[in-house]
């Protein structure tokens, strides 16, 4: 009786053994990482503008900032500036108190305005016409080009060839053979911001000022693994 049971626990035992190898096996391998990074020039450029203002007449607060953000929207369309890549948030309105005795001193108004130009010989034109039109602020402005997407997919096979490289050397290295990718993720790549450079009438030039934009660096990074043979 006991004889067909032994039995039959050892072919389970043989079985969950061979699994049990097989799971682990495709653990085993080369992982490796790749990189590449590709320059461009920028063609397009993200404004960030912000107009505020403080006092106690909410009213007429409001209704500068409300004339100051159809200044800046005329100006874009003099610069034939599409206004579906102009956007202006609602007004934020922030009431004010003295820390020391709690009174209301008045309100904090301000409103965002972001404007993408495709144009970016108009730079110099969008900043000095935003600067007379009113706005109290240029946050940022991003610098980018209108191929990010293409640039990044060449920048993504240079990067995996870069790994699949790097897995040769270590494979060859150990005297093994590489087998086939089981695995690639892209990396996470910290977010580069472009700097920008404005300068107004140095060496003598223009009054409206010189931009320089500079290059974009497109950076990716993929993580890749390999079966060893």
């Amino acid at each position: 009786m006991n004889g067909p049971v032994l039995a039959l626990r050892s072919t389970l035992f043989l079985l969950f053994f061979t699994l049990t190898n097989a799971v682990h096996g495709n653990d085993e391998g080369i992982e490796v990482s790749g990189s590449a990074r590709i320059e461009a020039n920028p063609n397009m450029a993200t404004f960030h503008f912000s107009i505020n203002d403080r006092g106690k007449d909410l009213s007429r607060i409001k209704n500068a900032i409300d004339e100051k953000s159809k200044k800046i929207i005329s100006l874009c369309r003099t610069l034939s500036i599409d206004l579906k890549n102009i956007s202006s948030s609602e007004l934020s309105i922030h009431p004010q108190y003295d820390p020391e005795h709690q009174t209301f001193v008045g309100y904090e108004v301000s409103r965002d305005i972001s404007v993408v130009l495709m144009d970016l010989s108009l730079y110099t034109s969008l900043v000095d016409g935003a600067i007379s039109s009113g706005i109290t602020t240029i946050d940022s402005i991003e610098l980018d080009t209108t191929e990010r997407q293409n640039i990044k997919k060449k920048a993504l096979a240079s990067a995996v060839a870069a790994a699949r490289e790097k897995a040769q050397i270590l494979a060859t290295s150990s005297n093994v053979d590489l087998g086939k990718v089981v695995s690639i993720k892209e990396l996470e790549s910290p977010l580069m911001s472009q700097n920008y450079l404005f300068r107004s009438n140095l060496a003598q030039e223009s009054d409206q000022g010189a931009f320089t934009p500079g290059i974009l660096s497109i950076s990716v990074s993929v993580s890749v693994k390999y079966l060893i043979q």
